[in-house]
């Protein structure tokens, strides 16, 4: 993982600080819903865990 900030992001009018905090995800053609939908899940667990954690950060 680098810990440099993500050129796509930057190409795409994000501040590095912005490209640094970032998540990019990518699906391709050969993605299924299922697929998807498992992602959503397990992002859902992520998110509701760490939320906590940067609203104390903050």
């Amino acid at each position: 993982q680098s810990k440099e900030p993500s050129k796509i992001l930057m190409g795409l009018g994000l501040s590095e600080e912005q490209a640094r905090c970032s998540l990019r995800i990518s699906f391709s053609e050969n993605n299924t819903l299922e697929d998807v939908d498992q992602f959503l899940e397990a992002f859902g667990v992520a998110y509701q865990a760490l939320y906590p954690t940067f609203l104390q950060k903050a």
